[in-house]
């Protein structure tokens, strides 16, 4: 099973509007270098440095498909730092993979939150539902760039 990554998001604090990079540093453990998360100041930071909260990631093919329901939002309004395409991200939950060169591990769906209805003033909690992405740890350090490849691992 193999992907790509489309675009990469941060946001310097909780509820600030993320911004697209080209590339990213990732560190083992702890996030990508520069985002709310890795600086402990995202809207749940307080449950501290758990694996689910390294990194998110999201489909643009869902994207699309909430584009096709009328909620025009831009990827980085879905508050996922990573967009992939090519890809079913459900499938990861439980496995090791490679974003980039980069060692991850899938931990669980990311569902969405009345947090993000409320920062994009949507209703979109509903819809998103099994289709919101995924909560992954970062296993090793490494940097990642748009257009990288997201590889699924057998360990």
């Amino acid at each position: 099973m193999c992907g790509i990554i489309k675009s990469i998001y941060i946001a310097d604090l909780s509820a600030s509007d993320m911004y697209e990079v080209e590339c990213a540093q990732l560190e083992k453990n702890k996030g990508i270098v520069g985002d709310r998360y890795y600086n402990g100041i995202g809207k749940w930071s307080e449950k501290g440095q758990k694996p689910d909260f390294n990194i998110t990631l999201i489909e643009i093919e869902n994207i699309t498909q909430f584009h096709l329901q009328g909620l025009n939002l831009k990827p980085g309004k879905f508050r996922r730092n990573i967009v992939t395409q090519g890809i079913r991200l459900n499938e990861f939950v439980g496995k090791t993979f490679l974003l980039g060169n980069v060692l991850c591990h899938g931990i669980r769906l990311c569902e969405p939150c009345l947090h993000l209805e409320k920062i994009t003033n949507t209703k979109l909690a509903k819809i998103m539902v099994r289709k919101g992405g995924l909560r992954a740890q970062i296993l090793a350090n490494g940097k990642i760039f748009c257009g990288d490849r997201i590889i699924s691992l057998i360990l």
